[in-house]
């Protein structure tokens, strides 16, 4: 289990004063990569190893975002699901109350094969440390190949992580900003599922669409889909919900 406390700064927050997905996001993997590194796993640590985390799939859901000068505790520990999926919990707290939770699913990839390879086999001691269950409830998102709105994306090197691909952050960043300014505008965020199916790197320019979804039980829900025009390869699905 890995605490530490999470000052949201001006600069994370949309002008409602509330942290933005993309920052909010930008902390949680920060506060992954510091858990993982305690344990020898990060990906710096076991990229000589041969090995790399890939992110398969991502469901948040918030009941408030965090505000503006607000100092937030936060907690995250993984737990394995079967041979391939390591699981990563986080849980954000403002005094006794749970504002944030997500779940991310994550499997180890030999860098020669670009294939999953066992975690007990590659990294025997991992899930040695006891933390609590992160139970499996990943939603499946439907494919969104079309929809009302839609942008072009030129990868750039800002956008890359130590993978060599783009980072899970510029995936969620770009799927809501396919979204017409007045929707998070006039909308509460709660949450989303999301699914990553492929890797795109530098110089590459991509497709992001969205379209409405409709009611659900969690909030209205908007689809969005991320795909490389030139291989009609889907990279990236999401389901966005708000209030």
């Amino acid at each position: 289990m890995h605490l530490k406390e999470l000052a949201i700064d001006p600069s994370d927050c949309d002008h409602r004063g509330e942290v933005t997905l993309t920052a909010l996001a930008d902390h949680l993997q920060d506060a992954a990569n510091e858990a993982a590194s305690k344990l020898g796993a990060s990906v710096p640590q076991i990229l000589p190893l041969g090995f790399t985390w890939m992110l398969v799939k991502y469901r948040l859901r918030v009941a408030r975002l965090p505000r503006s000068g607000e100092t937030i505790a936060l907690r995250t520990w993984h737990f394995p699901h079967g041979r391939l999926y390591s699981l990563r919990a986080f849980e954000l707290y403002s005094g006794e109350t749970r504002v944030v939770r997500a779940e991310t699913c994550w499997v180890l990839v030999d860098l020669a094969s670009r294939k999953p390879f066992r975690i007990e086999k590659g990294l025997p001691n991992l899930h040695e440390e006891t933390n609590p269950p992160i139970p499996f409830e990943f939603e499946k998102v439907q494919p969104c190949s079309e929809g009302p709105w839609a942008s072009s994306l030129g990868v750039e090197e800002s956008d890359m992580d130590a993978n060599g691909h783009v980072n899970h952050v510029r995936y969620l960043d770009w799927a809501v900003a396919t979204l017409p300014p007045d929707w998070p505008a006039s909308r509460t965020f709660r949450g989303f599922d999301a699914e990553f199916h492929g890797e795109s790197r530098f110089g590459e320019v991509l497709e992001a669409v969205a379209r409405p979804e409709g009611e659900t039980a969690a909030g209205f829900a908007c689809l969005h889909g991320i795909f490389r025009p030139a291989d009609g390869a889907e990279l990236f699905r999401m389901r966005s919900i708000w209030a």
